[in-house]
């Protein structure tokens, strides 16, 4: 016999699930648009990111709204830190089967590499999170201008255990 009243709460459940994902889905797209207008910069390895004061000044102007944006920044941040490490474990993973193979067997064809890369990638294991510590945090400039016409930093932030402190320069 169903139960209809657990039921009904595991699809809220999953309906909420599924309403947060699209909201970080929305706001990690929208971070990609301004990356590829150049509102935003980032420098991955030092861990900062430079911000245009087009893309900040609606929400630095409201209490509520700035920490929340530096928030989702530090999400969306953080997502492409570990997306390149991802992407930079499975290249490392693949080049070396490639070069084990290649030790062994110095003519295989482009089909057999191509069938020894999917393997190894099969073979990852992904259950194994990376070192977290140097995720901890960034620094953001504000700069004033389109980023364009040089830059001009005005203010420097950190953003570190979700606390964000502002300097004025």
């Amino acid at each position: 016999m169903k139960n209809i009243i657990r039921e009904w709460f595991n699809h809220r459940k999953v309906k909420k699930e599924l309403r947060l994902q699209a909201g970080l889905l929305q706001v990690f797209t929208t971070f990609e648009q301004a990356e590829a207008n150049r509102l935003i910069l980032i420098n991955t390895p030092a861990r900062q990111i430079l911000l245009s004061d087009i893309l900040t000044t609606p929400f630095i102007l409201n209490d509520k709204l700035w920490p929340r944006f530096i928030h989702n920044l530090a999400l969306w941040f953080h997502y492409r830190m570990m997306q390149e490490y991802w992407d930079r474990r499975i290249r490392d993973v693949t080049a070396e089967a490639v070069r084990d193979a290649r030790s062994k067997n110095k003519h295989l064809s482009g089909d057999a590499l191509k069938i020894i890369r999917q393997e190894a990638v099969a073979k990852i294991d992904y259950t194994i999170p990376p070192d977290l510590s140097k995720l901890d945090g960034f620094t953001f400039a504000i700069c004033s201008g389109v980023l364009r016409n040089g830059i001009e930093s005005e203010a420097i932030g950190v953003y570190r255990n979700g606390e964000i402190i502002l300097k004025e320069i």
